[in-house]
């Protein structure tokens, strides 16, 4: 152990699956009397259902000295999320 480092490999010797987000929204507004107003909206959270391997969101989960290093299986995250909204205006 060197200056607190665990081993001597170096920076990026390691790397995992690259991540990929998709999100989008669809709003489509509606018009109708003089002052009022209909909104629908959709938003999509990764759009496509990919899912991101490697990433718990921990400060050490690229730490070989964590019990997650490499196990990829129990990192998968990012499951699809759909919200809806309607807005009334007048």
């Amino acid at each position: 152990m060197i200056n607190g480092q665990l081993g001597d490999l170096g920076r990026n010797t390691f790397i995992g699956p690259g991540q990929w987000f998709y999100n989008t929204s669809v709003q489509r507004s509606f018009r109708f009397r003089e002052r009022q107003s209909l909104t629908l909206r959709m938003e999509l959270f990764n759009a496509f259902n990919h899912p991101n391997l490697f990433t718990d969101g921990g400060v050490n989960s690229y730490s070989i000295a964590n019990s997650n290093f490499m196990n990829i299986a129990s990192t998968i995250n990012g499951n699809r999320q759909i919200k809806f909204w309607l807005k009334y205006a007048f």
